[in-house]
């Protein structure tokens, strides 16, 4: 066997022997995805909001973005609930706080567009989709950080 090989099976050993503990438990569910989730879930009904009050004209791909919040919306609803059930077999909890970062950004920032491109957002809508934003963006990197150096 090569030498990649035979760290990959005296991992597999490890982590078979009980030896290697791969689960993160129940406390990065709760105290990041389920209130990441919530923190989507209020952007997205704003951004919904948003979007649909929007005159006819001011904003380009008016269907399309609400069609993504749409989707997105489920998703976000999704990811805690196959987390917390996925918990009996394996956790991949900086995966899907990347996914779900990932998915928030791209999220609010076309909320952004939107509150720019159109005049019925006020002052404080647009201050807790920048709150969004910059959250959405720290927990990409810190899950990302985490995926690759822990």
């Amino acid at each position: 066997m090569s030498g990649v090989t035979d760290r990959l099976y005296s991992i597999a050993q490890k982590i078979n022997s009980k030896q290697l503990n791969t689960e993160l438990g129940y406390a990065p569910i709760v105290t990041m995805v389920i209130p990441f989730t919530v923190l989507y879930t209020i952007a997205n009904l704003t951004g919904h909001e948003i979007v649909d009050t929007c005159a006819e004209g001011k904003l380009k791909g008016k269907e399309d973005i609400k069609k993504y919040l749409d989707y997105t919306l489920v998703a976000a609803i999704t990811i805690p609930i196959t987390l917390l059930y996925s918990k009996l077999v394996t956790k991949d909890v900086p995966g899907y706080i990347a996914a779900l970062s990932l998915m928030t950004v791209i999220g609010t920032s076309m909320i952004a567009h939107a509150m720019n491109k159109c005049d019925n957002a006020n002052d404080t809508q647009k201050s807790y989709n920048s709150i969004y934003l910059t959250v959405s963006i720290l927990a990409l990197l810190f899950s990302v950080f985490i995926m690759v150096f822990a």
